[in-house]
């Protein structure tokens, strides 16, 4: 399979989906296109934890040695410019970062743009790779892991696996504190919106503001207060308190 040819028309994808939106019936395409994207990049291998820093170090022309490990890491560009790193644990399993440069001295040029578009494309097929399979970060997101992972039991590190940026790192510290396990992703009012991490039997609830202005982020406000949620701050000891509060753990 030809990558380019999957990302040639995005646009049509999108339509094809919304003609026909079953998740489960473009895995097996999401699936392939990340198998290929894997064939004539160079391998790595190394912690899985330490690709945001391989994805920093392409991105930024760095220099960079990655903790050891024993996970294949297969990383290059695409045709266009974007930056992409395949985790090929198995040929079932096969865990794509697609990455572009975001840093204020390249943004607006005709490279960054170009590897932008290719980044979007690209992006539009792999989303429908199973939960915690494709991660779509910037230069700026791709944050280098400092600490060793930490063992987590396996209910807490299905979430994490479907977390990114900011709210994986707060599921990592709840995780650690012991609390009672959130929900993802959760879907309120009709599913007009979706909270970071949510325990909707005691009606708790951290959001990190991530819709697309303040009269929605308002609107979703007014939703969860009118409906007894509480928007708890994304602390580790807030939550915890809270939910202690109202005897959930």
């Amino acid at each position: 399979m030809r990558p380019d040819l999957l990302v040639r028309d995005p646009v049509s994808t999108l339509t094809q989906f919304l003609l026909r939106p079953d998740r489960t019936a473009w895995e097996s395409t999401a699936h392939s296109f990340a198998v290929a994207l894997a064939r004539g990049q160079a391998v790595r291998t190394v912690d899985s934890d330490a690709v945001p820093d391989l994805l920093r170090a392409e991105i930024g022309g760095e220099a960079c040695k990655p903790a050891a490990g024993d996970v294949p890491v297969l990383i290059g560009r695409l045709a266009r410019g974007a930056v992409v790193a395949v985790e090929r644990r198995s040929m079932q399993d096969v865990r794509v970062w697609l990455a572009v440069d975001d840093r204020d001295m390249t943004v607006g040029s005709a490279d960054q743009i170009e590897a932008w578009r290719d980044w979007l494309a690209a992006g539009n097929i792999l989303q429908f790779l199973p939960p915690g399979r494709f991660h779509a970060p910037s230069y700026s997101t791709a944050e280098p892991v400092a600490a060793a992972p930490v063992a987590l039991p396996g209910p807490w590190q299905e979430i994490i696996d479907v977390c990114d940026g900011p709210v994986r790192g707060l599921a990592v510290e709840l995780a650690e504190a012991g609390v009672s396990l959130p929900e993802p992703g959760h879907e309120i009012d009709d599913g007009a919106y979706q909270l970071d991490l949510a325990w909707p039997d005691h009606r708790l609830a951290v959001v990190l503001d991530d819709v697309d202005d303040d009269e929605d982020a308002d609107e979703r406000d007014a939703w969860l207060s009118a409906h007894g949620w509480t928007v708890l701050p994304p602390e580790v000891e807030a939550v915890r308190a809270a939910l202690s509060a109202v005897g959930g753990g």
